[in-house]
């Protein structure tokens, strides 16, 4: 992480929703950040070795897929689908599905114990972001970018 590199161990990898110091140490840390994009190519290729290497183990086991980023999403939409995949796959909690006490933001949010320590956007944030996002698209891996 681009970000807790470049603070060299000054900040905690996640900040409690009432330390606004820490939150705010957080988004001063992830501005105006340059990422090594040939870096950043390297380990996503070591990342898909390791991510195929993990589907054929898991090949025989059901599993529910989901994404950091769709968790800790500032869209609701986003988040609350993936909230909603998870607890279904799970068969707990609630769901998109039900007809009352449907999930949303708004709970999702309360039950959240640590702060969101970034903007939600890639492009507010790293410096070079045409760059990285030309490479993630060439390696189809665009997912991983946040735009808005």
């Amino acid at each position: 992480n681009v970000k807790h590199d470049r603070s060299a161990g000054r900040i905690s990898f996640m900040c409690s929703r009432e330390d606004k110091e820490c939150v705010n140490t957080h988004l001063l840390e992830g501005a105006n950040m340059t990422v090594d994009v040939a870096a950043m190519k390297q380990n996503l290729k070591w990342a898909r070795g390791r991510e195929s290497h993990l589907d054929v183990l898991l090949s025989n086991i059901s599993y529910c897929t989901v994404f950091y980023e769709g968790l800790h999403a500032t869209e609701p939409a986003v988040a609350v689908a993936e909230w909603s995949k998870l607890f279904e796959y799970l068969g707990r909690g609630p769901t998109t599905n039900q007809i009352d006490g449907s999930l949303t933001m708004e709970m999702l949010q309360s039950a959240m114990t640590t702060a969101q320590t970034n903007t939600g956007s890639h492009r507010e944030s790293i410096q070079n972001f045409d760059d990285v996002r030309q490479a993630l698209k060439e390696m189809n891996q665009e997912r991983w970018l946040r735009d808005g």
